[in-house]
């Protein structure tokens, strides 16, 4: 598997593929049995920490705690990072959770929040560092049709300004309308690879090459 700067990665298959594995294994969550990984040019991995700091993202569950505010959730993260107020808000605002007003992101806790506002606040934790890659598994859980559309714009922007991903989704035609490269896993392999422009030459969509290179009919 290979990414390159610029690139919207999107990797399918079926649940138990290996899919949220491979992405613990890039991130450092997990250590890898055999293989190697290369980071932003760096495969020492010894030295991968470096090249992770690179990196933001979402694997399975957003790293949120749910007992406090979004603000404070932040504000965490920010503490940590070196990072001011006001990178807090420009965030918040990438995620369009300003909309709700200072009042609900500052006093109201977490779990009241809907699934969908909780996976914007997780982005927005991905986002804080000014990643130069982000990794999003499932990042479409609990969203509706509005906020598909908003984080269909947000990647397309955030990948304008530099920023490259690798989105794991159920959701083919969703990944359609922003991937540039497709990884296709089975058995904790990738079985397919291919780059969007290659399929729209082919005039093939990138449902009917999965259900070929996986053998559905």
């Amino acid at each position: 598997m290979q990414l390159a700067r610029g690139d919207i990665f999107g990797l399918v298959g079926r649940n138990g593929a290996g899919k949220t594995t491979l992405l613990k294994c890039i991130t450092g969550i997990v250590l890898p049995n055999s293989g190697s990984i290369e980071l932003f040019g760096e495969s020492n991995p010894k030295k991968l920490h470096i090249s992770r700091a690179k990196i933001g993202g979402i694997i399975e569950r957003p790293p949120i705690d749910e007992e406090l505010s979004a603000w404070d959730n932040l504000k965490l993260y920010a503490i940590r990072m070196g990072l001011s107020n006001e990178r807090i808000r420009e965030v918040l605002e990438t995620v369009d959770l300003t909309r709700h007003g200072d009042a609900a992101l500052k006093k109201e806790r977490v779990k009241t929040f809907s699934l969908g506002m909780k996976q914007r606040l997780g982005i927005a934790i991905a986002l804080l560092g000014k990643p130069e890659l982000m990794i999003l598994d499932e990042p479409l859980n609990g969203l509706d049709p509005e906020g598909i559309m908003w984080f269909r714009k947000m990647v397309l922007d955030l990948n304008k300004q530099g920023v490259s991903f690798i989105i794991s989704s159920h959701l083919l035609r969703e990944l359609d309308e922003v991937a540039t490269c497709y990884g296709i896993m089975s058995g904790g392999q990738i079985i397919g690879n291919v780059t969007a422009d290659k399929l729209h030459k082919s005039g093939e969509t990138f449902e009917d090459y999965y259900k070929r290179i996986v053998g559905i009919n």
